[in-house]
């Protein structure tokens, strides 16, 4: 081999392993930008299911339970037992929503509307 030939050799081997490092740089630098974006965009939306839950599922839940509770406190099991069905059917229907209707955030409303402890609406 002569000498030239072994110099363009060395010289190949050089511009290939810069040409390989470069195309590795280019993949690990491409995969953390996709995963920092993918990342973004996954805390993004469990951030906002996680304020949804709790405006649309758990604070109406409580304050119905808690409504519940005063009327079974005073005594007053028909309409404890009455607003205890409109959770459960407020309930099936945000069942079959899937997570993606209006929860039961208007529970309050139609606790308000059932009969209170003297009968009326």
């Amino acid at each position: 081999m002569s000498i030239i030939g072994k110099f363009d050799s060395q010289r190949f081997k050089k511009i290939a392993k810069k040409r390989t490092m470069k195309a590795l740089l280019t993949i690990v630098i491409t995969a953390a930008i996709t995963s920092l974006c993918w990342y973004m965009a996954t805390e993004s939306q469990r951030a906002f299911d996680e304020v949804w839950l709790i405006s649309a599922v758990k604070t109406p839940g409580r304050l119905a339970l808690d409504d519940i509770s005063v009327a079974l406190n005073s005594g007053d099991i028909d309409t404890a037992k009455a607003k205890l069905q409109i959770i459960q059917s407020e309930w099936k229907l945000f069942e079959s929503e899937d997570g993606v209707g209006k929860g039961i955030g208007d529970i309050m409303i139609q606790l308000s509307q059932s009969p209170d402890p003297d009968g009326e609406k």
